[in-house]
């Protein structure tokens, strides 16, 4: 019975198989980045802090120096 199950199921594609797996995906077609530690997501790849840019969805602790 179980083999006939799977014979239904299809194969997951990588972009699929990240997203399952808990990788770091962006929408559409942004690039992904890391800095600090964090990910983040960008229309264009920054050229060195994406801190400084205004194109990318980042979260706030990724420019965060550390002293509050």
């Amino acid at each position: 019975m179980p083999e006939n199950r799977l014979k239904k199921a299809e194969k997951l594609n990588r972009e699929s198989l990240k997203t399952v797996m808990g990788g770091h995906t962006c929408p559409n077609n942004l690039y992904h980045i890391t800095w600090n530690g964090y990910h983040g997501c960008c229309i264009q790849v920054p050229e060195g802090n994406p801190c400084n840019s205004t194109l990318c969805l980042i979260p706030v602790e990724m420019c965060d120096s550390g002293i509050n």
